[in-house]
């Protein structure tokens, strides 16, 4: 499995620069500020390998794509996530917030929706030419142990992306086990 995804995957590459494009677009617009959102890296690596890399407390959102079976997880990182909700109320993205040894609280947690929603609906449109498909958010955590979406020795893709402002920078993180892409990875292949 490890050697099979190793290869280079066009469609998925197009999807996620389309992605990033429109979220960025969406995201500029619903804050009244620019904001630039980059793909920043792409790798296979196990699941397990990945869970270790995640800051503590983060928004596991976990969506069903479409048909495909099993789940992809979106993953917003802390910073972001406070960020975000300091510049849906007019603020400057200045805020620092203790990040540690706390959830979200229910404003956050309507930010992280309301974001999800956004990067959900442009998802499907990026998806689109390979796939039609409805991405359903399934649910969101903050405890790691509760977003287990596949075994932690299984194969993943994860796709990081850098989100700037101004006066702010956050990541998103997107995982795709391979098992999950595998019915259509003669798609993701093609040119």
């Amino acid at each position: 499995q490890d050697k099979i995804v190793r290869g280079r995957m066009p469609a998925l590459e197009i999807i996620n620069e389309r992605f990033t494009r429109s979220l960025s677009a969406n995201l500029s617009l619903a804050i009244g500020k620019h904001v630039d959102i980059a793909i920043s890296s792409s790798k296979t690596t196990k699941f397990n390998e990945f869970m270790k890399g995640v800051p503590i407390p983060a928004s596991f959102n976990i969506l069903k794509l479409g048909n495909l079976r099993g789940h992809i997880m979106m993953l917003l990182d802390p910073n972001l996530v406070f960020m975000l909700v300091d510049m849906f109320f007019g603020g400057n993205g200045q805020t620092h917030v203790k990040v540690e040894g706390r959830d979200f609280t229910f404003i956050e947690q309507r930010i992280i929706k309301k974001v999800m929603d956004m990067a959900r609906v442009e998802m499907e449109k990026a998806w689109n030419p390979v796939l039609s498909l409805e991405l359903a958010h399934v649910r969101s955590e903050v405890n790691p142990q509760f977003a287990q979406i596949v075994q932690g020795i299984e194969i993943v893709i994860v796709v990081n992306f850098s989100v700037e402002a101004e006066n702010f920078s956050g990541n998103i993180s997107l995982c795709l086990p391979y098992s999950t892409l595998e019915p259509i990875k003669d798609k993701l292949f093609a040119g």
